[in-house]
């Protein structure tokens, strides 16, 4: 890596390839929302799921149906890392969440978060954590996996990370030092495909996404096989915060329990393969306190040393995190196997994070939009390597106007006293040119 202007980093020319991407946004005419009667909704925060990342829309059916059992608005709020969630929480915008078996612990210690309660699945409120390895490996245990490729979830996930380098802790030595290369999936389905399609020779995920995609018949299960389970740790719970209005606490909790009680309740957690709902002890957890004890006391170059052949690829959020790692991960996997180094995605909450953790060093490429660019290179002196080209073989995009089909709008001065919805502050497509255009209308933001 090259320093520039002391903040920014940019790649050297062996670490450069020819990188495509489409960008495409719209501006959408969208029609009042309606109120909630005055009601603040309660935000509900979704960071672990024991089932895989596709299955989102059973945690919403959850979470409605927590709503209705309440007869309070509640609004799913979803992150892609645990960390992030996290820091939702100790801030106090989330005051319910399912979290990860380790980021509760921790958290608990550092800011009181408490169980509420957690599911129960195949009669049990525990979990593993699996060392898979496609069907054609010859690798059965482990330490075999010594100078291969290997998938964590999530830096903080209990089974996709914590578990696999207590295992290495065992062995004397830290993943760095152990595994050719590593890198973060941010979900445990992801890395179940990446071992299925031989993008990574092993990985850590959670038992109980592994055995739903199984018993749902996911290929890429079929295309794997389990070298190691872990003994049982506590599952990941739901949890709240402890100022959290105890009369609210309590109708969340009775309608967590009886869930199964009903037919909607009943439906929802058959679909999702969870028993019900449980009571459990803090002291559930206690495994898990005791490999992060063990794993604090791996040597501080093992923990905190950065691959150098590692480049961190940051990416402006256009999209939910999930959609925007489905879209970029199959290019770094591809570059990944062009170049001789190994490729993290490292996404950020807002426009402007993205640009701060290229100057900071965080990130050593980052694919910006023309205004997040210029931003990047007045202020940091971040360089241009390569442009985009477009189906027509050009470096250019366009912003469009798009409308509701059936709406008789057809021009900007149709807009004037309508409702219309921009992207974020920073975007070219999605704020700086429809509004640019409006303002050659003669609309502005207070005609709208």
């Amino acid at each position: 890596m090259k320093r520039m202007s002391g903040t920014v980093y940019s790649p050297s020319p062996r670490k450069r390839g020819n990188i495509a991407f489409f960008l495409v946004t719209a501006i959408a005419l969208l029609a009042p929302l309606p109120s909630s009667a005055g009601q603040e909704p309660i935000r509900i925060g979704v960071a672990s799921m024991i089932t895989p990342v596709d299955t989102v829309k059973y945690y919403q059916a959850i979470i409605e149906y927590i709503g209705d059992r309440i007869r309070h608005p509640v609004q799913m709020v979803h992150r892609r890392t645990y960390e992030e969630m996290d820091d939702l929480i100790e801030r106090g915008e989330i005051k319910i969440a399912f979290i990860c078996s380790a980021p509760y612990v921790k958290n608990r210690e550092k800011f009181g978060v408490e169980i509420l309660v957690a599911p129960k699945v195949d009669g049990s409120p525990t979990y593993r954590s699996y060392i898979i390895v496609h069907n054609d490996s010859p690798v059965q245990s482990f330490p075999e996996l010594k100078g291969k490729s290997f998938a964590f979830t999530d830096p903080k996930s209990n089974t996709g990370r914590i578990y696999p380098t207590y295992l290495l802790k065992t062995l004397g030595l830290g993943p760095e030092r152990f595994f050719e290369r590593v890198l973060y999936s941010y979900s445990h389905n992801k890395s179940i495909e990446m071992v299925a399609k031989k993008i990574v020779d092993g990985a850590a995920v959670e038992s109980l996404v592994y055995e739903y995609m199984r018993k749902s018949g996911s290929p890429y299960t079929r295309q794997t096989k389990i070298i190691k389970r872990s003994p049982p740790f506590g599952i990941p719970p739901v949890v709240v915060v402890r100022d959290i209005d105890p009369a609210l606490r309590g109708k969340v909790k009775e309608a967590f329990l009886s869930m199964r009680d009903s037919a909607k309740g009943k439906a929802i957690l058959e679909a999702m393969m969870i028993d019900g709902f449980v009571e459990v002890p803090d002291a559930n957890y206690d495994g898990i306190r005791e490999m992060e004890r063990a794993v604090a006391r791996l040597p501080a170059a093992a923990k905190t040393a950065r691959d150098r052949n590692t480049v961190h690829f940051g990416v402006i959020p256009r999209d939910n995190p999930r959609i925007l790692y489905e879209k970029y991960q199959p290019l770094l996997d591809y570059l990944s196997t062009k170049t001789p180094y190994a490729y993290e995605l490292v996404l950020k909450k807002s426009y402007e994070e993205t640009v701060t953790a290229l100057a900071t060093g965080e990130t050593d490429i980052a694919l910006l939009g023309p205004l997040t660019y210029l931003e990047a290179h007045a202020r940091y002196g971040a360089l241009c390597i390569l442009k985009a080209r477009g189906a027509d073989g050009t470096a250019r995009y366009r912003s469009v106007f798009i409308r509701k089909k059936g709406n008789p709008r057809k021009g900007l001065t149709d807009l004037k006293g309508e409702t219309v919805a921009f992207a974020a502050p920073k975007s070219t497509s999605g704020n700086l040119i429809p509004r640019y255009l409006l303002a050659n209308s003669g609309i502005h933001l207070n005609d709208l």
